[in-house]
């Protein structure tokens, strides 16, 4: 059985125990696994990773206090069956997740089970809503590694076109009139090709494609920025590395540098600011990204 599916119970009055399994009858699909000692909860919640926890002994907060950082760190929801006097004292950090019910009305028949059954939707809600958001970011970075691959490769062509066009000039001074004529039309359909300007409008295309209005909002907030400067920006979302910025804008390291430092004033951001974050707030799926 999957360890999605079980449920630990806590209870250390063994005559309560038995009564308790039974009020959680009508809970289908789930594996109960239940200990009478609060010392083995941690260990067996640890061990089986449960859906839920249902702490049913008499005193509950040495529980919580115990649960506490192994809650924190597997997010996962506590069910309290307590004395009514206890319940006002009961206390749990904000970032635990802990549901109360009174002892006395937890052995009413279907109460308990209800209550179990509508947490449990409620979990599974919230596990796939989460999967669906890791799904989406999931795309969203392979096709920004994509887009990454595709400028990588856009510039190597561009690199070869470029050794083409030079040796095509230089055999051109050895050629008679008319080829050398022929050799200079190539050369300008070439040099067409490898317009920057060209070459930007199909990254644009790509880059909108994968990041909406990622553009639009940057030229909104800061029109006074080049189309370097832009650039820059696109290819520190995609994480491009300095060493690729560096390759692909023709500059050396410290020009990227300068570049960057000087970027960043333009953006009102200080020197301890972090461009990627900055930069992150604008894509339509805003991460915690840092530089």
């Amino acid at each position: 059985m999957q360890s999605n599916n079980r449920i630990v119970i806590g209870c250390d009055n063994p005559s309560f125990l038995p009564v308790l399994l039974g009020r959680l009858g009508d809970v289908e699909g789930y594996h109960f696994i239940s200990t009478v000692r609060m010392g083995d909860l941690t260990n067996l919640i640890k061990s089986v990773k449960p859906i839920l926890v249902i702490s049913a002994f008499r005193n509950n907060q040495p529980v919580l206090q115990e649960l506490m950082p192994a809650q924190k760190y597997e997010s996962l929801p506590i069910l309290c069956l307590s004395r009514k006097e206890e319940l006002p004292i009961l206390h749990w950090e904000r970032s635990s997740i802990v549901f109360t019910v009174p002892f006395e009305i937890a052995t009413h028949a279907g109460f308990l089970s209800k209550r179990v059954h509508s947490l449990l939707m409620l979990i599974k809600s919230h596990a796939s809503r989460q999967e669906t958001k890791d799904n989406a970011q999931d795309v969203a970075s392979k096709a920004t590694r994509n887009l990454s691959r595709y400028v990588m490769e856009l510039d190597q062509k561009a690199s070869a076109l470029k050794a083409v066009k030079n040796r095509i000039v230089a055999l051109s001074e050895k050629a008679d009139l008319p080829l050398r004529s022929e050799l200079k039309s190539l050369v300008n359909t070439i040099r067409m090709s490898l317009s920057d300007r060209n070459r930007w409008e199909d990254f644009k295309l790509y880059f909108e494609n994968v990041n909406p209005n990622f553009l639009n909002k940057l030229r909104d907030n800061h029109p006074d920025l080049t189309l370097k400067d832009v650039k820059y920006c696109c290819y520190v979302t995609m994480n491009m590395s300095n060493d690729d910025i560096t390759h692909i804008l023709g500059i050396n390291p410290e020009s990227v540098r300068t570049h960057k430092y000087r970027l960043k004033k333009k953006l009102g951001l200080s020197k301890n600011q972090s461009l990627r974050h900055y930069l992150a707030k604008l894509l339509p799926d805003s991460s915690s990204l840092t530089a």
